[in-house]
């Protein structure tokens, strides 16, 4: 609520519908709904407030490439060594990017069966290959693209294919 004023935004308990959801995303950039059976009581004090009304922005926001993944595949053909890898997320410019844990990728098991590992990365991310659980220093740097990758590590070293 708006000091001095009747004015509140909706909560998500306000929008609980597909049908109300559906409206308010159709609904023309800087437009306030217009009264309709069902909907949030809050806007009617919007629409007639002529000073704040000019407040209120709805706007939709596009976060489709913000949310694109790319599929990374790991795969582990050693019988002795398991290997390692380290995912450091983009972040925004300026903003000091933290790494997800390290994550081990365990040595080839019986019957022949390869271990892998499918990653779903960003565009811009960070994936650093290691030889073992323990290593500081990576054997491959990859930075996500947009085209489906993968590499393998063979008991020494990482390759892309």
């Amino acid at each position: 609520m708006f000091r001095g004023t009747n004015l509140s935004l909706p909560t998500a308990l306000d929008i609980n519908s597909p049908p109300q959801f559906q409206a308010l995303w159709n609904l023309p950039d800087y437009t306030i709904p217009a009264p309709s059976a069902g909907e949030w009581s809050g806007w009617t004090n919007w629409r007639t407030d002529p000073f704040f009304s000019g407040f209120l922005v709805i706007q939709r926001v596009n976060l489709s490439d913000t949310l694109l993944t790319y599929k990374v595949t790991l795969n582990n053909t050693s019988n002795a060594a398991d290997a390692s890898y380290i995912i450091t997320r983009q972040t925004a410019p300026g903003v000091t990017a933290q790494p997800l844990p390290r994550v081990t990728l365990p040595t080839r098991t019986s019957f022949s069966v390869i271990q892998d590992s499918n990653l779903n990365l960003r565009l811009g991310d960070q994936l650093d290959l290691y030889p073992d659980a323990t290593s500081l220093i990576p054997l491959y740097r990859y930075i996500a693209t947009d085209k489906p990758k993968t590499f393998e590590f063979d008991g020494a070293a990482w390759s892309a294919k």
